[in-house]
């Protein structure tokens, strides 16, 4: 058991996660930052003091909504963080971390991020609808370069039409071999969700769970 010196006021700022190989931990500290990279092996902190949470007028270049999701590459030398230069702006880019200090800015394909393929590409989550009250007709997978480019787009093919209305932080997440991705819909009720399972390959639909 370890005992992280988060320190945030807000408990909904408190997300860490993890690399793949369970060796280092990506977290904000608190309301005035600075986010971290842990290596729970050493005991060394890489602190980005740009980033904060925006709260209690925190002067950071950067800002970054700790309740949501970091992905790690493969090889869990980068983070890629939701955030930006201004969280009530447009949101259009995410921040990428390594564990050398490094920290830049990715654009964002009016999509939401889903994780890594690899250590060089980005999967996001778009769709070509507005958020509406009516279920999407569109979702797919979008692949880029860490320069933004795309490299490929795969529509999603659900069995059954999709009742989710929209797409949210946590819609997305990528296996960790890259080949699988699973897409969450909590349109149901506050204690229920769907989650789908599908091939990256093509957009083919492996299964679904009730969660």
């Amino acid at each position: 058991r370890r005992r992280l010196p988060i320190e945030a006021r807000f408990a909904g700022d408190a997300y860490p996660t993890i690399s793949p190989d369970g060796r280092r931990l990506g977290y904000l500290t608190g309301d005035l930052g600075p986010y971290v990279i842990h290596d729970l092996v050493t005991g060394e902190r890489v602190e980005f003091a740009e980033i904060s949470s925006g709260r209690a007028d925190a002067r950071a270049t950067y800002v970054t909504p700790g309740q949501t999701p970091g992905f790690w590459s493969a090889d869990g030398s980068r983070l890629l963080i939701w955030g930006g230069r201004d969280l009530d702006g447009d949101g259009s880019t995410v921040l990428l971390l390594g564990i050398d200090g490094s920290l830049r800015e990715v654009s964002q394909p009016a999509a939401v991020p889903a994780g890594f393929i690899g250590n060089d590409a980005v999967v996001w989550i778009s769709s070509s609808e507005e958020h509406t009250e009516e279920p999407l007709t569109e979702l797919a997978a979008t692949i880029t370069s860490l320069d933004g480019a795309v490299t490929r787009t795969v529509p999603l093919r659900p069995v059954v039409p999709w009742e989710m209305t929209s797409t949210f932080a946590w819609t997305g997440t990528v296996s960790p071999d890259g080949q699988q991705l699973l897409i969450l819909d909590n349109t149901r009720t506050t204690d229920e969700a769907l989650v789908y399972q599908f091939y990256l390959a093509d957009g083919s639909q492996l299964g679904e769970l009730d969660v």
